[in-house]
This record gives C-alpha cells, structure tokens and sequence, in this order.
C-alpha cells in the first residue's frame, strides 16, 4: 500500500502545476458528488417522505386521543352475551367471524391477518360497548396500512382490572 501511495505521489508531483490543479479539481469534485449521492440526498429524500407523512400521523393520533377521552360509555350486557358477542361484532365490522376462536371459558382470541389498520382501531374501539376487555394486543405492520392482528379478549366489565 505505501509503495502505490509513493508512486501516486511521485506521479502528482511531476505534474506541472495546471496539471495539479485539474487533478485536485477533478478529485474534489468526485468527492463532492459521492458526499451528494451517498449522504446527503437519501437524507433529504428520507426527510420530505417522512414530512408527507407528518400530517396523516398527526391524524391518527389526535384520532387515538379523542376515543381516549370520550371516556366510559359501556353499555351493560348479559354475562352469556359478553365473548360470543365478539363474532357478531366482528361480521358487523367486515371481518370474517371464523377468525375468533374460544381459548376458555373466560377468554377469546381474535387473529385478522392483512387487515386495513383503521378498521381495526375502529373495530377495537367499538368492543369497548361489549361486557370484555382487551387483555392483551400483538399488531405487526405488512405494508403501509395493512396490519396482521393478534387480540386476546377477557370476559369482564371493559372498566375493571379484576381477574375472573
């Protein structure tokens, strides 16, 4: 390596000097439009997708926020009623009712795979009226928008944190 780095000097240096300065142009410019390509310009595209995003992110969170607030409208309903209405509310929401299964007497999973991710918040959202609550949630992203669901259900009233 030091014996190329010498002859690569030796040659530069027995350039007059116009040749020089064109050979140390050149190599700037190189460099510069390297720098462009391999840093600057991915960062700045990288920046306005994410700002094109901004506003729909924006959207749903402020969406988040307001179901957040609205507080407790729970309804009551029977105790029978509270798992096995969860297939009816899935069908009602567009979902196919077969994707919840029964894992025992006090809970139900519910498994959506490639689902818009705005339906499911709603859906999620409207189980609250429901005598269950939600024990636990697995989301993965597949594609901008598409979700695959994971949901596990407990019989209860939505408001408490007792375990039947």
């Amino acid at each position: 390596m030091k014996a190329w780095w010498s002859q690569v000097q030796t040659r530069f240096a027995s350039l007059n000097r116009r040749e020089q300065r064109l050979v140390l142009g050149a190599g700037l410019f190189v460099l510069l439009a390297l720098v462009w390509w391999l840093a600057l310009e991915p960062a700045l595209q990288g920046r306005a997708r994410l700002n094109q995003q901004l506003p729909a992110l924006r959207l749903q969170a402020s969406e988040l926020a307001g179901l957040a607030a609205q507080g407790n409208p729970y309804r009551r309903v029977g105790k029978s009623d509270g798992l096995d209405s969860l297939s009816a509310s899935l069908t009602t929401a567009g979902f196919d009712a077969k994707s919840a299964e029964r894992i025992d007497e006090e809970r139900v999973r519910v498994k959506l795979s490639q689902v818009d991710y705005g339906r499911v918040l709603a859906w999620i959202a409207e189980t609250r009226t429901l005598e269950t609550r939600l024990e636990s949630a697995s989301i993965s992203l597949q594609e901008p928008g598409r979700v695959n669901v994971e949901l596990i259900f407990q019989r209860g009233n939505p408001g408490s944190r007792d375990r039947r």
